[in-house]
Order: C-alpha cells, then sequence, then structure tokens
C-alpha cells in the first residue's frame, strides 16, 4: 500500500507540473500577441529611404512653423497669430488658395484657415482638417504641429499629380479649451454653427473629412472616430490607407458615448462622413510642455503623411456614385487583427451571430448533460455555481487593482494621471491577476472537466455580448467571438490531446484581446487600476482551461484495491 500511495502522489505531482507548464505556455500566447500588437503599434519605421525623407520634410515644415523657442501658441495669443502667417506662407508657396476666416468668441479674435487644392469638383467635397492652436502650457509639436504638417506636406504631394479631386484643407484656431472650464473646439463650432456657416467655399455640399489629431506623442495614427453609418467608408479605408490601420467598431462607440469631443465630433454632428485618426501613444507629453520636436516619434510624422497622402490618392479615384455610397451606408462592426487585417461586416450580423452562440450553447449543454448521465438543470447550476466564483474572484482583483492604483498615487509613485514609463507601470495589473488565478483554479478547478469549464466561459461571454449589445453595440464581437469559439471548444474538448486543445482554444481571444489590452494600457495609464485589472482579469480566464479537468497524471485509488 505505501508503495501504491508512492505512485499516486508521484502521478499527481507531475500531472500538476504539467499544467502550470500549460498554464505558462497560454499565458505565454498571449504575451506574445502583446508584445507583435506593441511593436505594430509603434508606426511606420524610419529604416526606408521614402520613410526618412517624408519623415525630414514633415519636421522641417514643423520646425519652421514653430517659434524657435517652441513657445505655448493658443488661441487668440500673438504667438498664434504669427503661427498662422507662417501656416499661410507655407500653404501660399505651394500655390494654394488659402484664405483667413476670422470670427469671435469671449471677446478673443481667432481666425479659421481653409487653403484649396484646386482639380475636379465632384457632389462631394474632400476635406482634410486638423486645428493650429496649441495648449497653453506646451508649444504642441503634436497636438497638433505635426498634423498640420503632415497636411502641409499631403498638399504639397497633391499639387505634383496631373489627375486629382479638389480637396480642402481645414486649419481651425481655438480648439482647445483656454481654461479648464472653458469650451473648446471653437473654430469648427464657428465653422459650422456660426457666422461663418454661410460662407463655406463649397456651400450646401456635404464632404467627406480626414481628421487628424494628437493625445500623445509617438505611436501610430488610431482610426478612433467615425460617422454612424460607417460600413462603406470603413471597406473604404481598408482599402486604400496603410498598414498598421489600427481600429475598432469598441473604439469608435467608447468614444461617441464619452462627454469630450474633438473638431471631428462637429463635423460628424454636421452630417459629414470620414475619420478621426489621432496618437495615444506618449500621453505623459500630451498638454505638457514637454510636447517639444525633439520628444516627437519620426514613426508618428510619417504615419500622419502616409495616411493622410494615401487618404487624398484614394478618394480622388472616387467618383460621384461611389462617394454617394459611403454617404448612404449602414453601421459596421469591423476590428483590426494586429493592424494588419481588417474584419469587417454589417452590424446587423451581430444579433444573429449572438444567436448562433445561443443555439451553439444549448447544444453543447445537453451533450454535456449526456455524457455525465446527469440532466440540464444540473448542468446548468454547476455552470452558475462555477461563474458566480469566477465573478467573485473579478471583482475582488478589481478592486485591489483600484487600491492599488489609489495607493501608488498616494505614495507619489504616480505623481499624475500619466508618467514616463507608465505603460510598464500598468503592468503590476496583468501580472498580480495573473498570478492570484493561477493559485486559485489549481485547487479549484481540478475537478471540473474542461469541457464544463469552457461551457461556462461561453455562457459568460454570451451574457457579455447581450449586454454590450444593448449598451456597447460596437463591442459586442468580443463577446460573441468569444462565445462561440469556446462553445466549439467545449463541444470538442473530449476530442482534443489536453495541452493542444488548450493552446488552441487560446489562440483567437489571444489575438484579439492581447491587443486590446495594451492599448487600454496607453489610453487609460496606470492611474486607472480598477478598469484595466478588470479587463485583464477577463482576458485571463480563458488560459484557466490549463487548470480543469482531473489531472492526466491521477491514478485511480480504486484500481489500488
Amino acid at each position: 500500500m505505501p508503495r501504491q500511495h508512492d505512485e499516486l502522489n508521484t502521478g499527481n505531482l507531475a500531472a500538476a507540473r504539467r499544467q502550470d507548464r500549460l498554464w505558462w505556455l497560454c499565458l505565454a500566447t498571449y504575451l506574445l500577441f502583446g508584445v507583435i500588437a506593441r511593436i505594430q503599434y509603434r508606426g511606420p519605421s524610419s529604416t526606408s529611404q521614402d520613410n526618412q525623407q517624408i519623415a525630414q520634410r514633415t519636421l522641417d515644415r514643423l520646425s519652421l512653423l514653430l517659434s524657435p523657442e517652441q513657445n505655448s501658441h493658443p488661441g487668440g495669443s500673438s504667438e498664434n497669430v504669427l503661427f498662422q502667417q507662417r501656416l499661410t506662407k507655407q500653404l501660399t508657396d505651394l500655390g494654394l488658395e488659402a484664405t483667413a476666416m476670422p470670427f469671435e468668441t469671449d471677446e478673443v479674435a481667432m481666425s479659421n484657415i481653409i487653403a484649396r487644392v484646386p482639380g475636379r469638383a465632384g457632389r462631394h467635397p474632400i476635406v482634410f482638417a486638423t486645428h493650429y492652436d496649441s495648449c497653453r502650457f506646451g508649444p504642441g509639436a503634436a497636438d497638433a504641429g505635426v498634423c498640420v504638417a503632415s497636411l502641409v506636406e499631403m498638399a504639397a504631394e497633391l499639387m505634383t499629380w496631373q489627375d486629382r479631386s479638389e480637396c480642402w484643407l481645414i486649419f481651425t484656431d481655438g480648439e482647445e479649451r483656454p481654461q479648464d472650464n472653458a469650451e473648446g473646439l471653437r473654430g469648427a463650432i464657428a465653422l459650422l454653427a456660426g457666422e461663418q456657416t454661410e460662407n463655406l467655399p463649397w456651400g450646401d455640399k456635404v464632404p467627406f473629412v480626414v481628421s487628424l489629431d494628437a493625445r500623445g506623442n509617438r505611436g501610430c495614427a488610431l482610426l478612433y472616430e467615425t460617422d454612424i453609418h460607417n460600413l462603406a467608408s470603413m471597406q473604404l479605408a481598408t482599402r486604400i490607407l496603410p498598414r498598421p490601420l489600427v481600429t475598432s467598431s469598441l473604439m469608435v462607440n467608447v468614444y461617441r458615448q464619452l462627454p469630450n469631443g474633438t473638431d471631428f465630433t462637429v463635423y460628424k454632428n454636421a452630417g459629414w462622413s470620414g475619420w478621426n485618426f489621432a496618437l495615444i501613444d506618449g500621453t505623459e507629453h500630451y498638454h505638457q510642455p514637454s510636447d517639444t520636436i525633439e520628444n516627437l516619434s519620426q514613426g508618428s510624422a510619417i504615419h500622419f503623411a502616409k495616411i493622410a497622402i494615401a487618404a487624398a490618392r484614394g478618394l480622388s479615384e472616387l467618383d460621384d456614385q461611389q462617394l454617394d455610397r459611403v454617404f448612404n451606408s449602414t453601421p459596421a462592426t469591423f476590428f483590426d487583427l494586429l493592424g494588419q487585417l481588417i474584419v469587417i461586416y454589417p452590424a446587423s450580423w451581430d444579433k444573429w451571430l449572438l444567436l448562433v452562440g445561443i443555439v451553439l450553447f444549448a447544444v453543447c449543454l445537453q451533450a454535456a448533460a449526456k455524457r455525465t448521465g446527469g440532466s440540464v438543470a444540473r448542468e446548468l447550476r454547476q455552470l452558475v455555481f462555477l461563474l458566480l466564483q469566477m465573478a467573485v474572484q473579478v471583482a475582488l482583483l478589481s478592486a485591489v487593482g483600484y487600491l492599488l492604483s489609489k495607493f501608488m498615487q498616494v505614495s507619489g509613485l504616480l505623481p499624475r494621471r500619466f508618467v514616463p514609463g507608465g505603460e510598464w507601470l500598468a503592468q503590476v495589473y496583468l501580472f498580480a491577476p495573473s498570478l492570484w488565478m493561477c493559485i486559485w483554479a489549481k485547487y479549484r478547478l481540478v475537478n471540473v472537466p474542461t469541457s464544463t469549464f469552457l461551457l461556462a466561459f461561453s455562457a459568460a461571454s454570451l451574457l457579455l455580448a447581450g449586454l454590450m449589445l444593448w449598451l456597447l453595440p460596437g463591442g459586442a464581437y468580443l463577446a460573441i467571438v468569444g462565445g462561440i469559439w469556446f462553445g466549439i471548444h467545449s463541444y470538442f474538448s473530449r476530442h482534443l490531446p489536453t495541452a493542444g486543445g488548450v493552446i488552441l482554444q487560446s489562440l483567437l481571444p489571444a489575438l484579439l484581446l492581447a491587443p486590446t489590452f495594451v492599448l487600454l494600457v496607453l489610453a487609460l495609464g496606470p492611474a486607472a487600476g480598477g478598469p484595466i485589472t478588470l479587463v485583464a482579469s477577463l482576458i485571463l480566464l480563458p488560459t484557466l482551461a490549463a487548470f480543469a479537468g482531473q489531472p492526466a497524471g491521477n491514478i485511480d485509488p480504486k484500481r489500488l484495491h
């Protein structure tokens, strides 16, 4: 008997070690996709000769626009008047017609600038837009000086084309708030809802606009805002815009529900169609004295310029009927895969895909009950109990993440919301849940069959999908895909080797969720410990399938007697 028990303990220990290695392999899969996404999101490399030339020309234009001292130039200031004069000179030197459109707000004189690139006029004007004022704290090399310089570089490229459509460049004043409690977007509002509305050079035509802005000073530009009926415009974007193209209906939907806005929000509310791009990496320099040319990434300048040039070329190739379809389209669900491939389909499909997931879940639940010889009701009770336990763990970890971020702020480790190296500091919200969930799963899931765990996660994903279709429809695809994916693997888990099955079921979630986590950290910063830990916990839950099921090395005690 002692020898038999030693064999049992040895088998259990070996199986537990295999499970540990399997879990670490699943976690490594997530980390691998996260690292790939992080590399892709840096933007174009400046190593090629073409990119080096684009970067040099764009940054040279930016240097001429900013004062030698790189002073701030908020709307209405004398420094901004000088910036306006330098910008107008660059435009007229290219042979463009640049018109100043003055307006007054709060007794402060400001001026929008509209420039025309001559070409074929169509039913829908093609407009490129950004703002040229800075905040009152810094010179605004990224926000939005590099955007201005990129549009001037695009105009210079356009003027060399023989066959081109007419394009308009809008440079608004007063986008930044003069004080914390004051309103921004003053130039765009004056343009479309003020005294300048009747003097727009394209009359009552409805434009397609490509807007550029920055909330950081490095990385690639994200396509994070569109109009509501965006299926055709996003299909167009996937065809004509350079890679990386980082976008999703989730970020579009999230931004649409935030109280703050950009100039593009004003354009969109006026019925314009289009795309809004912005930087979100390097947010520690946003609205800071450190927003200088020296700290600006060359890759970001390259990406902005290449986006503008590619958009101008692609839009110029469309006739009126093709642009009409862009304006008369339907809402879309879309997301990128590591910035290279864009998946896009009508948003109305999400409800049908959710229905497919529910039917698949019902089939898998019936099959699970049949395998165990129990009832469907018994299987459901087990799933609910398991889901409640997972929900408690996620809630506890989210609370710990929130308290941890508060501690870092109070202790001085995090003096403000965004700090240099904050992205790496935020990784504690990933690894802390990882270790705790590993410990919890090793003891809780050992007697839970892998198929049951995956079925529980399928149910959780489908419930979340239903909630998101109501509250955040643009992001429901993440939960719908998870519900279907885990349902399929629940059904086939008994036919797959344990290691192969667990790794396979981790691939798609890692591909979709790891890049989402990277963007979330960049957007929120380490001060948002609660939300980041919540998302990290949800992302890591599927990896716990490595611990589900009886350990493969177990020896049945009944066979020892």
